[in-house]
């Protein structure tokens, strides 16, 4: 992930978040605990090992839009604690 400020006057600052990527595994992890972690590592492994093709991009593709979503939320009441 990368945060570049494209603009600040004042109290208003405009942030570009650019999310370059996903490790489905850690998310899963900290998200549902060991066991899923666990099991969803052996799904990937299970994908490689079949030869799906895209299968580890595809969910990483499917993830993004909801790790944006929860990182926007989170953004939204931290950054005003931030500046207070």
């Amino acid at each position: 992930m990368t945060v570049k400020t494209v603009f600040k006057q004042g109290p208003m600052i405009v942030f570009k978040i650019t999310i370059n990527g996903a490790e489905p595994v850690k998310l899963i992890t900290s998200a549902k605990g060991e066991e899923a972690g666990a099991h969803f590592e052996n799904i990937i492994t299970a994908m490689d090992v079949l030869g799906v093709e895209g299968g580890v991009k595809n969910i990483e593709s499917k993830m993004l839009p909801e790790i944006k979503k929860t990182l926007m939320e989170k953004l939204v009441e931290k950054i005003p604690a931030q500046m207070s």
